[in-house]
């Protein structure tokens, strides 16, 4: 009855192990093809997403979503979306695998000068169930400048 039963807990063990194994999509890296602008000038942002999780990823793609705002990290105003990988792609993001997005974004007209953050958000929708899903955002600051 005693083997009976360890055998029970480690098959009980490894179900629990095999559900606690999950992606973590983190915003790795944001930059901006420039820090400085006046309004009316484009900007490319560049993100990285990687999945620091132990899980492979079984979803197609990852939304990302841009916001910028005078602060850092608030989902303040949204500029645009992207996804990682590409709508084209279908294996998703593998444990420890980085995929790339871009966005154009062209500063408003009579945005007032003064520090600005642009902020990025993977899985903005919260579709996928993450081991950490507070660490889904990174900020980077830049400076519009007056006329």
């Amino acid at each position: 009855m005693k083997r009976f039963a360890k055998v029970l807990a480690v098959a009980a063990w490894g179900v629990a192990a095999a559900a606690m194994a999950a992606p973590d999509l983190v915003i790795s890296s944001v930059s901006l093809s420039t820090n400085r602008a006046y309004p009316g000038d484009k900007i490319t942002i560049n993100s990285v997403t990687r999945n620091n999780g132990d899980a492979t990823g079984w979803w197609k793609y990852c939304d990302v979503y841009y916001y910028w705002g005078t602060a850092s990290n608030p989902k303040a105003q949204k500029i645009g979306s992207g996804a990682t990988p590409n709508y084209n792609e279908v294996n998703g993001i593998d444990k420890y695998e980085e995929e790339e997005d871009t966005l154009s974004w062209t500063i408003p007209a009579g945005t007032a000068p003064g520090i600005y953050y642009i902020t990025c958000v993977a899985d903005a929708e919260g579709e996928i169930a993450e081991s950490n899903e507070g660490n889904n955002t990174k900020s980077v600051k830049f400076t519009v400048i007056g006329t």
